[in-house]
């Protein structure tokens, strides 16, 4: 996890754009646009993010994400392929089952509700992960 964090982290300063620190405190209240520009650059990012530090830690080679699947299709491709290479495909049922889980999980916990605050507090989103 702590990674993941790190990882997120240091994106932050690919957008400056995005940085409360360099475009003031109030960005993500006065700029909707950029703050949910920043939201999807961080959901698109955190499967790719999540799989890499996986398979960092359990010493395999990175996997590139592919364009043809789905987010959780995509992300489960990028953990679990090994010397299949380009014809490994997972398993529908276990990517439509996950799939159903992120929906529920975001909406039963609100997981943006942190970014929200932190963001709202002037932080920099990247660092606002949990």
């Amino acid at each position: 996890m702590s990674v993941f964090i790190s990882s997120f982290a240091a994106m932050g300063a690919f957008a400056p754009e995005a940085n409360p620190a360099l475009q003031g405190r109030n960005l993500y209240i006065d700029d909707k646009i950029t703050m949910n520009k920043n939201i999807i650059r961080i959901i698109g990012k955190a499967a790719t993010v999540a799989a890499a530090s996986m398979r960092v830690r359990m010493n395999r080679p990175i996997i590139a994400p592919r364009s043809d699947m789905s987010y959780t299709e995509n992300m489960l491709y990028m953990m679990d392929a090994m010397s299949e290479g380009e014809g490994y495909r997972p398993n529908k049922t276990l990517a439509k089952a996950l799939d159903v889980l992120f929906i529920l999980h975001a909406d039963v916990s609100g997981g943006e509700v942190f970014t929200y605050l932190d963001g709202d507090d002037g932080a920099n989103m990247g660092n606002s992960m949990r």
